[in-house]
Order: structure tokens, then sequence, then C-alpha cells
């Protein structure tokens, strides 16, 4: 974990377990596009379940650093699902994301890189499956 740490400190996204991470989120909503393509409101079905839950706070994050359009854009039925899910009441109350004072740091950081992102993504995808 501590060699992890050091290698994304070190080299930023250029660490192969920054690349790692955003392969995985590249095949986490393909898939996630894929089930939600059959028309069904949540990854389970009709109703909101675990299976939505646990995404939030990581999307809420991936969000905040401004990456999040990157995967979204070119996905109509994720991005329908994370909107559903950002309207529930309870996502609201729990103030799921980064804290209000955490928030423009986040975003200004996060501004920063999402060209090198998109560059990272796209050179992944001409590679084929993740």
């Amino acid at each position: 974990r501590t060699l992890r740490q050091r290698s994304c400190i070190d080299q930023g996204l250029h660490s192969p377990y920054a690349v790692i991470a955003l392969a995985s989120w590249e095949r986490i909503f393909s898939d996630l596009e894929a089930t939600l393509n059959d028309h069904r409101k949540w990854i389970i079905g009709d109703a909101f379940s675990l299976a939505d839950l646990n995404f939030a706070p990581f999307i809420a994050r991936l969000e905040a650093i401004n990456y999040l359009r990157l995967w979204l854009d070119t996905r109509p039925k994720t991005s329908a699902w994370w909107t559903r899910l950002k309207a529930r009441s309870s996502y609201i109350q729990a103030g799921v994301g980064p804290a209000a004072d955490e928030e423009k740091n986040f975003s200004e950081e996060g501004r920063k890189n999402v060209t090198e992102v998109r560059h990272i993504l796209k050179t992944l995808i001409l590679k084929g499956p993740i």
C-alpha cells in the first residue's frame, strides 16, 4: 500500500497505479452502461439497492474533480442513472462527496489534469478491451 501511495505521489497520473485506476473506471462505466441498456432504472432493476449506493461516494469524487464527464458524456444511460441517484433525498441529506470547504480545491485541482486524463483514457480505449 505504501508503494502504491508513493508511486501516485511521485508520478501522479503517470503512476501505473493511476493508469490502472482509470482503466478500472473505464471498465466499470462500460459495464454499467451495458447493464442499464435494458431500460432498467437502477443497477439491479426497478428498485434502488446497495449496488447503486456503493458507487455513490466514489462517483461523487470523480464528479468533484471534474473527471466524471469524461465517462458520462458518451454514456447516456449511466448519466441518467447518476442524475436519478443524486436527486434522491437520501443522497442529498447525506452530503455525499467532498465537504463544502474542499469542493473548490477538488474542482480546481481536477481541472488541471482533465486533459491528461482524457488522453490516457483515449489511449487505453485504443488498446482494446480493458
